[in-house]
């Protein structure tokens, strides 16, 4: 009999992939290592150019190839560990779950367990394909919720078999806060508080069942079981508290940067629901989903006056990633958006462009991919008009509905 608990969180919340699954073990890169601050970068043996003394603008177009070959070759491991993982999920489970941007997924021994934390959905499940009693079924929660309420970033990310792999020991530094570090009153809560808070949220449960089958193996079509479910719910003050701990760091770079404060919190609230492990199937790392190829490489230029490769370990970091979501929200606004002449509508293709970058803004104006030619439409039309385009033209569905999530959770962060 599968059994599934399932735990409320609030407003939105996740959990990494912890599989068994030894053929997802893929050797890490290594033509670049990353290094502190925090880059990928070609090391000597590859940096080394034919020419005696190379000009600088050859020296740094050779290394932005080198950099792009590296990410390309890491995305792709990243997409095949994650690919391996959902075939040997589907022989076991009737649906795949894998970490993502609001989710947090681990499987535990011969996938015969999983827990899952989905900040978008406010809950967190556990279940477990073994038959159990239901006092056994809550013993076992119980076990594993506490484990999750004890796991800082670090272990979180190390236990990820997609993303083990993809930044080193030495990213590691400064990823020790809690996962849910929101929900306790101090930094290092002991294991008697941790205890405390699982048996208060284990107190909450109620009790449901559903069907389960396997989608492939040798039981597959077969093996039709019941389902028992804990759905516990967390504070409703969750999500609130978690948007606070990062308040301050959004504070000095949007003063930084010149970015709205609320735009860059509806924007980490859209992109992560606030989730200190998202990542996207791109990927991009981080509460502000930065993808280390664009977003990261250009706000590199603003902060480092050199365009770097920003590592996953880097940008996992929290104020790392703000600091470059802001830095990146400024290379927009300020550079390919400069000329734009009302900042409201200016701000409007920055959120945009933020989900889908200028030359896709542009589209919605102009059946050019140029800002330079949809610029003259968009100073001719006022704001209002302006975000209605946006809404109704943009050439992706995702974006057109970004853009609306943004400036509604804007409303949120008005007065923080």
């Amino acid at each position: 009999m599968e059994v599934i608990i399932r735990l409320r969180l609030l407003k939105n919340g996740v959990f990494c992939l912890l599989l068994l699954c030894p053929q997802v073990y893929a050797a890490p890169v290594s033509t670049i290592q990353s290094q502190n601050p925090g880059f990928w970068h070609v090391g000597e043996e590859n940096s080394s150019s034919s020419q005696a003394n190379p000009s600088a603008d050859e020296a740094e177009r050779k290394l932005m190839v080198q950099s792009d070959q590296y990410y390309q070759e890491m995305a792709w491991q990243v997409k095949q560990r994650a690919e391996r993982i959902a075939l040997e999920v589907r022989k076991h489970w009737s649906s795949v779950e894998l970490s993502g941007k609001s989710k947090w997924v681990e499987y535990g021994d011969n996938w015969q367990s999983k827990r899952v934390v989905d900040y978008a959905s406010n809950e967190i499940r556990v279940s477990a394909l073994k038959g159990m009693s239901t006092l056994e079924l809550k013993a076992f929660a119980g076990t594993e919720l506490k484990e999750l309420l004890g796991s800082t970033v670090s272990a979180a990310l190390q236990r990820d078999l997609v993303m083990k792999h993809t930044f080193d020991v030495a990213d590691e530094n400064g990823l020790d806060q809690l996962v849910f570090s929101e929900l306790f009153k101090t930094d290092k809560p002991s294991d008697k508080d941790i205890a405390r808070l699982a048996q208060q949220l284990m107190a909450r449960a109620y009790v449901r069942y559903q069907d389960q089958v396997a989608m492939r193996g040798d039981l597959a079509g077969q093996g039709l079981s019941k389902t028992l479910t804990y759905v516990v719910p967390l504070p409703k003050n969750r999500m609130r508290d978690k948007a606070r701990q990062y308040l301050p760091l959004v504070k000095k770079y949007s003063n930084e940067f010149q970015i709205p404060a609320d735009v860059m919190m509806a924007i980490m609230h859209t992109e992560s629901h606030f989730n200190p492990l998202a990542r996207s199937h791109i990927p991009a790392f981080g509460l502000m989903q930065i993808v280390p190829r664009s977003a990261g490489r250009d706000a590199s230029r603003v902060l480092f006056k050199n365009k770097k490769l920003l590592s996953a370990g880097f940008l996992y970091k929290p104020e790392n990633n703000i600091k470059v979501g802001a830095a990146y929200l400024n290379v927009l606004s300020f550079r390919y958006l400069k000329k734009i002449e009302n900042p409201v509508s200016r701000l409007y293709c920055m959120v945009a462009a933020y989900n889908t970058g200028s030359a896709n803004v542009a589209r919605a104006f102009t059946p050019v991919p140029q800002m330079q030619k949809a610029v003259s439409v968009i100073n001719g039309m006022s704001n209002q008009k302006v975000l209605m385009r946006l809404i109704k033209y943009l050439p992706q569905r995702e974006t057109r509905e970004y853009v609306e999530k943004v400036l509604k959770r804007r409303k949120l962060y008005s007065r923080a």
